[in-house]
């Protein structure tokens, strides 16, 4: 302001006031733009959760805040799922309405919206997630997630959430598998979540060295809602 102030005082011409009125608006911009990106945000949110996954998944490499942070894009559209930092493989919404989830497994009647000839039996998609805290659906046509989550879901379990999510729709997008198949698309659900289940506990010990904090959940970016559903805790 200060500089504007004594350039604004020296200028006579219109054409020279507005040459200098985007000049400083331009440096403005790019020292807004840059102080933005040099902040190191110490929390996963859906971006950053995106970028440390995919490259803990496919290089077994762990990612520091600051590593990420020169990946990470001012703009991002919400709910999109990218393996690392460039490929959209996907999107994902966390903590919808169970009715979203039930609509997407079972399919809509166009007039009343009710919910009739289920593809896949909630029973059995609540059993693949039962010692979890949340539900997980992947439309496999349109690769979009839908993630529930339960009453007491951790910061954690949503991370865990949002990783499978992430390894299913890049599974769906990339490998030959039957998307018409609904008990397919159950089996990787299953798989996706089996493999995860194998290495994450140790994968949070080693995201938690490199100095993120996994106490804070960043995921969810609007009120969202839980269901009452068991969660048992033995396998």
């Amino acid at each position: 302001m200060l500089v504007g102030s004594v350039v604004v005082s020296n200028v006579s011409s219109t054409l020279a006031t507005w040459f200098s009125l985007i000049l400083l608006l331009s440096i403005h911009l790019f020292a807004n733009y840059k102080a933005v990106c040099a902040v190191r945000m110490l929390t996963l949110n859906r971006q950053r959760a995106n970028i440390v996954f995919s490259t803990l998944i496919e290089q077994g490499k762990v990612l520091s805040p600051e590593q990420v942070s020169k990946q990470e894009r001012v703009f991002e559209r919400d709910g999109v799922l990218r393996w690392g930092a460039s490929e959209i493989i996907g999107h994902a919404q966390i903590g919808v309405k169970l009715q979203l989830l039930l609509a997407s497994v079972a399919g809509p009647v166009a007039v009343t919206g009710s919910i009739h000839n289920p593809i896949v039996n909630l029973a059995e998609l609540t059993e693949v997630y039962l010692i979890e805290e949340f539900l997980l659906w992947v439309d496999a046509r349109e690769r979009g997630a839908l993630i529930v989550l339960k009453e007491g879901c951790t910061a954690t379990s949503q991370l865990k959430a949002w990783a499978v999510a992430l390894t299913v729709t890049r599974r769906l997008k990339h490998e030959k598998l039957p998307i018409s198949d609904p008990q397919g698309v159950l089996l990787l659900l299953r798989e996706s979540l089996d493999e995860a289940n194998r290495s994450f506990d140790e994968s949070l010990q080693q995201l938690a060295a490199a100095g993120w904090d996994l106490g804070s959940s960043a995921l969810e970016t609007r009120p969202s809602f839980r269901i009452n559903a068991p969660t048992s805790r033995s396998k």
